[in-house]
This record gives structure tokens, sequence and C-alpha cells, in this order.
């Protein structure tokens, strides 16, 4: 499906405006020139005046604007935010064997409600705030920010996970080879440390209220402060501390 929204600025009030004005079901293969023409149909029964048109990185797409279009043409940041994450947690290697333990053991206690039963028995002995009585969260291949909240949710819950594993009176079975050793879990929060600007970064240019274009360049100089290898946690200045300062800098 091809969807086409518009976004302008009223004139009286300089209030931005978006609205979507068609979804059309592609038929056949998803060329440039099919695209092309079903866009400048668009085009033309709105009566459109000269644009800058937005879309995903893919060929297909670029070479649509660019091409056959010949339109000003700008790609999505978030898009491509999406597309390096993902590959980054898809490369074969330890982080990919990582993320894909952490599915294992979230299925796990989603398919058996005896298991999940002993993880809350285990987080009220272990006396975990109430405030982190969360439930675990299974990501979503399509998703990469699913697969940073299923991490957090993991390392939130650490201790009682272990728990019922090691508790000899349950009858849990299956459960310690996806568990997370030292090394993994340190692996783990390092991820989420590194996703987390990731993730604001994305909500920040999700959004059709706020012209986000400025917002590009300001990013680009966040990641560069918080992912740069010389950018280390200090005595007095945390990595939480610096991902919210991230995260400040982005909402300037």
């Amino acid at each position: 499906y091809e969807t086409v929204t518009v976004h302008f600025i009223l004139p009286d009030t300089w209030g931005l405006k978006s609205y979507v004005l068609e979804t059309k079901k592609v038929e056949g293969s998803k060329t440039s020139e099919i695209i092309g023409n079903y866009l400048n149909s668009v085009k033309e029964r709105w009566q459109i005046p000269p644009l800058v048109a937005v879309s995903d990185n893919a060929a297909v797409e670029k070479k649509t604007f660019l091409t056959v279009l010949e339109w000003d043409w700008v790609g999505c940041m978030g898009h491509l935010i999406n597309l390096l994450v993902r590959s980054i947690l898809n490369e074969k290697g330890r982080i990919k064997t990582i993320v894909s333990k952490g599915r294992n053991m979230v299925s796990y206690f989603h398919r058996s409600p005896l298991a999940s039963h002993y993880l809350e028995e285990k987080k009220q002995r272990l006396l975990l705030p109430r405030e982190k009585w969360h439930s675990l969260t299974q990501d979503v291949v399509t998703r990469w920010n699913s697969t940073l909240d299923m991490l957090e949710r993991l390392a939130e819950q650490t201790a009682p996970i272990h728990a019922v594993a090691s508790d000899t009176e349950k009858k849990v079975k299956d459960l310690k080879p996806n568990l997370y050793n030292f090394q993994e879990q340190l692996i783990v929060e390092g991820l989420i440390r590194i996703l987390k600007p990731f993730k604001i970064a994305t909500q920040k240019l999700s959004s059709d209220r706020t012209p986000t274009l400025g917002l590009v360049l300001p990013l680009l100089d966040v990641f560069r402060k918080t992912l740069s290898p010389t950018a280390r946690s200090t005595d007095d200045e945390d990595e939480e501390t610096r991902v919210q300062g991230a995260g400040t800098q982005l909402t300037g």
C-alpha cells in the first residue's frame, strides 16, 4: 500500500496541520515508475503546489522522487535510525545470541502460567519495589524499540528470574540454558545504555504536530557525545545521567 499524507502551515495562525489524502493498494511490482505515476496523480487530483517529499529510505522510494518525479526529497531520519539499530541487533555474533536468549526467556514465562506465578512470588520475597513489578515484554522483530523494552525488563528482574531458575523446590525446567551469565548481563546493560539515545531520538522525530527536520543536526551531535568511544562514565557522571542529558538536549 502507498499512503500519502500532507503537512502544511496555516497562513493566519501558523498552526501545523496534517491529513491523510489517500491510501492505495499497489498492484503488481512496486517499481519507481508505478509509484511515481500514482503520486503524480495524487498531486494533480488535489492540486498540490510545489512541495518537499519525505519517505523512507528504500532505494525504490529514493529513485521515485529524485529520478522519476524529480521532486525535492528528504529521507526519513526515523527510518534511518530504525535500519541502523536493526542491523546491529541482527548481526551474527554475541549481540544476536543474547537477544535470542532474552526472547526465549520471555517466551518461557509467557507460555507457563506456573513459572509466571513463581516469578511474581519471587518479586515479593525479594522485596522488589512495587514500581518494578512489571510484566516481561516480548519484542517484535519489526520494532527495534520493543527489543530495548524487553532487555530493560529482563535487566530489571534479573534477581527474581534467577531465583525461580535456582529454586530446587519448583518444577521449572529448561530455563537455566537461557539465563544470562555475568558477562552477558554486562553486555545487556551496555546495550540498554547505547540504545536509549536512539529511542529518545525516534520518539522526538515521530511527530506530526511539530516540525522535526530541525532536530536532525542536534540529534547527530547528541549521538556523537553519548556514543563516542571516549564518552565514558566518570565518578561525577554515570551513564544514566548522560542518557538523560541527551533527552534534555533533544527536548530543548
